[in-house]
């Protein structure tokens, strides 16, 4: 359990088949208030994301952007809810 509220923090991957980076930005709140900035397409996952932030993040304003793109390829095989292969 992540226990300091105030906090930024960024990641990215690049694959063949995948470039996708996420940023987290937090801050004291009394309560958890999670928002969530995602691109159309991975809006399937938004219930999962939120769960699991809800399994790290007791409390605090948390703001988490992703972004992502598939190659070409990876595109006409991926179908939402299903990970990539990376």
């Amino acid at each position: 359990m992540i226990r300091s509220m105030t906090g930024y923090g960024s990641a990215s991957l690049e694959t063949v088949a995948l470039r996708a980076t996420v940023t987290v930005r937090s801050v004291n709140h009394r309560f958890l208030d999670l928002t969530l900035h995602l691109p159309r397409r991975l809006q399937p996952l938004e219930a999962e994301a939120k769960e699991r932030v809800g399994a790290a993040v007791a409390r605090g304003r948390v703001e988490l952007s992703m972004q992502a793109s598939l190659a070409d390829a990876a595109t006409e095989s991926w179908k939402s809810g299903q990970p990539v292969n990376l």
